[in-house]
């Protein structure tokens, strides 16, 4: 009689922990996943590639910025690649592989006037074994990547940038640099960021546009300056407005236009929505970009 009151106490405790186990996984599944906040939307617009989500109102008023002439000089463009690097060695750690770096820009006059602070992350090579072949088992430093970014009294030079690539021993793969020699030329008038963005409507845009029709939605509009590629010829630093947001899928795109005066008469025909209440904070048009914009790199 004891034995059966012994195993009839185990099966209760058990059964006790299984239903315990079983309120709290109940108790996590019911509760709400973090998610991130919706941002508001003041207008939308329909664009040529898909409508346009604007989280902020943006002005109408004109400015005037510096306007820079390019003078060409030795060093502004530089296009290396190391057609039969070294295999064998080690791979230098990123604060190492930056004043390593520096050291071989001296060699093309140094850093340039303007340059932001650089920026190096190390890129792996994925090596796979064992029978998780969908997942790699070791992750194997190739080389050190070196970005540094160009910026003209606190705004963003799209397109000028210095690109550096290290691989075993400190060995240079690669070198690409655009960034042309500027002086100032006075000041000049450009558009509105609310002019700009009829050019947008219009598809009277700098980049590539998109091929596909995706929705975006535009979190920040910086006024810039725009730097061509090598083989273009420039004699002035163009101004423009770089409008950037996030795409339906979930990537981040921009929208580079011309601040210049607009090649048509605007209107609001493209206008879907508009709400007339102040948004929550106002878009901040001199806030420099995160990311680096390569440009053209075809020599």
């Amino acid at each position: 009689m004891v034995k059966l009151n012994t195993t009839v106490v185990a099966c209760i405790g058990i059964i006790t922990c299984i239903l315990l186990l079983l309120y709290v996984l109940a108790g996590s599944a019911l509760q709400p996943l973090e998610q991130k906040k919706p941002a508001i939307v003041y207008a939308t617009y329909n664009a040529p590639f898909g409508k346009l989500f604007l989280t902020s109102n943006i002005s109408d008023q004109p400015q005037s910025i510096t306007h820079y002439h390019v003078t060409p000089r030795k060093n502004d463009m530089i296009y290396y690649v190391n057609g039969d690097p070294i295999n064998i060695g080690n791979i230098s750690s990123e604060n190492e592989s930056s004043q390593v770096a520096l050291r071989i820009l001296d060699q093309y006059g140094g850093l340039p006037e303007g340059a932001g602070p650089l920026e190096a992350h190390t890129e792996y090579i994925e090596h796979f074994s064992g029978t998780n072949s969908w997942q790699p088992s070791e992750l194997i430093p190739e080389s050190v990547v070196i970005n540094c970014q160009r910026s003209l009294d606190d705004k963003p030079v799209i397109g000028g940038y210095i690109r550096m690539e290290l691989g075993f021993n400190n060995e240079l793969l690669s070198l690409r640099k655009i960034w042309r020699t500027v002086t100032p030329a006075g000041t000049i008038q450009v558009i509105s960021p609310k002019e700009a963005l009829q050019k947008i409507l219009r598809g009277d845009v700098l980049n590539e546009p998109l091929k596909c029709t995706c929705d975006l939605t535009v979190d920040n509009i910086i006024l810039a300056y725009r730097e061509n590629g090598y083989n273009e010829s420039q004699e002035y630093l163009e101004p423009v407005w770089d409008f950037k947001g996030t795409l339906s899928s979930g990537g981040s795109y921009r929208y580079i236009v011309s601040a210049l005066k607009l090649s048509e008469t605007s209107d609001n025909s493209y206008i879907i929505t508009e709400v007339h209440t102040p948004p929550e904070t106002d878009i901040s048009l001199n806030n420099p970009p995160t990311t680096i914009e390569s440009g053209n790199n075809s020599k």
